[in-house]
């Protein structure tokens, strides 16, 4: 009955809940920068079984269920990824998991070992071998073997008149320099997001972490260094966010309302929540020029901007503008700073083409460094997708540095 925070499970989760995307690429699964194999076990092995579900299988089935497609496209779907169908009786705690409606479940194996995932539960337990306890035990065992030996020696050694002062501080040298290490310790795991349990990684042979003493402390005041000066390596978000004026990204749509496209009266549904809405169908209310949504990005909440005009916009506002989504024509971008350079312009500003996948390409889209995205015309369930896949792409161009 506990929920394994450094797990492939916690990971998948966090992503849900978060409604962040999720990018099927091969036979991988890509959370922002962390790329994960379909076939890879996971914690998530229902009670008095020995099956143990892979990251794949949990995935397509969530992902198929939002879709309304559970069924005959599912059960294809999944023999195409070579994956195994989530059995019947365990779906509704998978869902209910998932969505939050439940924060603990018995179905999460707290022994679980990726590396033992093929054996018998009873087999596995009995083959498990020390923990991050036990580690922490010899490392503890050792300094007292070691504080022993020099009380040992300061005995021996003992008439010579300041010899035991000197051993006294000998020893409390030794006792403030663990201090300093467990307290550097402490430290580096604020930062940590393993993938699997310390216990796991921790007992790999051949494996050594004292260079985290001399490596963490050295990475840490740098990075509190640049964040103080202001330091070079940093994000455009990141630029954006420490403008005093007004840190919110600006996303630049058409005014024009046209089928299969984004403008300012369908852009918030769709940016916000992954729910398109023809714009031809809905009333435009000609006083609103500008809308605005939130979304966490790196756990952090972000306002972003949506207009659809450049009327309005300073010199210091293009540098806020991260997207635009584009129509295909040759006047789109008059009066536009970069007019005359759509390649430099590209560039700098991440550029979409939104249409419906039976529509007429666009060949002058085609000459421009932009990123198309197909929808579907009557199956809005597939919307979600689209909208993780525009996320996924985003984020990736507004944290690189």
């Amino acid at each position: 009955q506990m929920c394994i925070r450094d797990s492939t499970i916690a990971l998948l989760r966090e992503y849900r809940l978060e409604k962040k995307p999720i990018v099927q690429s091969n036979k991988n699964l890509i959370f922002g920068n962390t790329k994960i194999e379909l076939t890879t076990k996971t914690p998530w092995s229902p009670p008095d079984t020995d099956l143990y579900y892979e990251i794949g299988a949990l995935w397509l089935f969530l992902d198929f269920h939002d879709k309304g497609k559970i069924g005959p496209e599912y059960l294809i779907e999944c023999k195409n990824l070579d994956i195994k169908p989530v059995a019947i009786p365990h779906r509704e705690e998978i869902l209910n998991y998932f969505s939050g409606q439940i924060d603990q479940t018995d179905s999460i194996d707290p022994n679980f070992n990726a590396n033992q995932s093929n054996l018998k539960k009873r087999d596995r337990k009995e083959q498990k071998t020390a923990d991050l306890d036990s580690v922490v035990k010899k490392v503890k065992g050792s300094d007292e073997q070691g504080t022993k030996k020099v009380t040992e020696e300061s005995k021996e050694g003992g008439g010579g008149g300041t010899g035991t002062g000197e051993d006294k501080q000998e020893q409390d040298i030794e006792q403030q320099a663990l201090k300093e290490k467990k307290k550097i310790a402490l430290q580096a795991l604020k930062y940590e997001k393993p993938l699997e349990s310390k216990s796991i990684c921790l007992k790999k042979l051949g494996k050594n972490y004292t260079f985290v003493f001399d490596f963490f402390p050295k990475v840490s005041a740098e990075g509190e260094k640049a964040g103080e000066t202001g330091g070079s390596k940093i994000t455009l978000l990141q630029k954006i966010l420490r403008s005093p004026q007004n840190p919110k990204p600006i996303i630049i749509v058409p005014s024009l309302p046209i089928a299969g496209s984004l403008n300012l009266v369908n852009a918030r549904d769709f940016l916000e929540k992954g729910e398109y809405k023809d714009p031809t169908k809905i009333q435009e209310n000609a006083l609103t020029r500008k809308v605005s949504f939130k979304r966490a990005i790196n756990g952090k909440g972000v306002i972003f901007e949506v207009v659809d005009s450049i009327i309005h916009l300073k010199e210091d506002d293009w540098k806020r503008v991260i997207a635009v989504f584009v129509l295909g024509s040759n006047y789109e971008f008059k009066g536009w700073p970069m007019a005359d350079n759509l390649a430099t312009m590209f560039s700098k500003i991440r550029g979409y083409y939104m249409k419906y996948r039976d529509a007429p390409e666009n060949e002058i889209v085609k000459k421009w460094n932009v990123k198309t995205l197909y929808l579907k015309r009557n199956k809005r369930y597939d919307d979600i997708s689209i909208f993780r896949e525009f996320w996924a792409d985003l984020e990736l161009s507004l944290i690189h540095i």
